[in-house]
C-alpha cells in the first residue's frame, strides 16, 4: 500500500513482483483459511492482476468463520474432508499433537495436486517456518509464499 509521502512499502511492492513474475498459465491455487494471512495473499493476487482460484478446506473451523468466508469472499470454492476429525482420531487412536500432525495432511493439504499452491506462511510464526524458502518444488506441488519474509505488524497494517 502507499504510504502518506506517496511510497509503496517495499515488501507489499516485493510480493506483488514475485506473483506477477511466477504466474503459471493455469493461474494459481490460493490455499485459503480465512485468516488474516490468507486474506492478504487473496488481496495480493487480485492487486497483482493474477490468475488463481482460492480453496478453502473446511476441516474444524467455528461456524462464525465459515460465515465470514461465506458472505466475504462468496467466489472461494469450499471442500469438505473425505474424513472428519473424529473419524481421524478413531484410525490413528490418539488426537493430534504438536509432535504428531496426521490432521493437516488429511484436512488441509490435500488440494492442489500438479498446481502451484499459494500460502499465506510466513518465517516469523515458527523455527521449522524460518527454513522454508518462498518456492518450494516438491514431487507434486510447488508451495510459493509471497509473505513469507512479511511481519505480524505488516499483515495488520496491510
Amino acid at each position: 500500500m502507499i504510504d502518506l509521502w506517496g511510497n509503496v512499502n517495499p515488501h507489499i511492492q516485493h510480493s506483488i513482483a514475485l506473483l506477477q513474475e511466477h504466474e503459471p498459465p493455469e493461474g494459481y491455487y490460493l490455499a485459503f483459511s480465512g485468516g488474516k494471512d490468507s486474506i492478504v495473499c487473496y488481496d495480493l493476487c487480485k492487486k497483482a492482476g493474477v490468475k488463481f482460484d482460492a480453496h478453502y478446506m473446511r476441516a474444524m473451523e467455528p461456524p462464525e468463520l465459515v460465515y465470514f468466508i461465506r458472505e466475504h469472499y462468496p467466489d472461494v470454492i469450499r471442500h469438505l474432508p473425505k474424513k472428519t476429525m473424529w473419524q481421524l482420531i478413531r484410525a490413528n487412536g490418539i488426537p493430534p499433537l504438536r509432535t504428531i500432525r496426521y490432521c493437516c495432511s488429511e484436512l488441509k493439504e490435500i488440494g492442489g495436486k500438479g498446481r502451484v499452491v499459494v500460502m499465506g506462511v510466513r518465517r516469523e510464526e515458527s523455527s521449522k517456518r524460518k527454513q522454508r524458502q518462498e518456492i518450494d518444488v516438491t514431487k507434486n506441488k510447488t508451495f510459493f509464499r509471497p509473505i513469507l519474509h512479511w511481519t505480524t505488524e505488516q499483515v495488520w497494517k496491510y
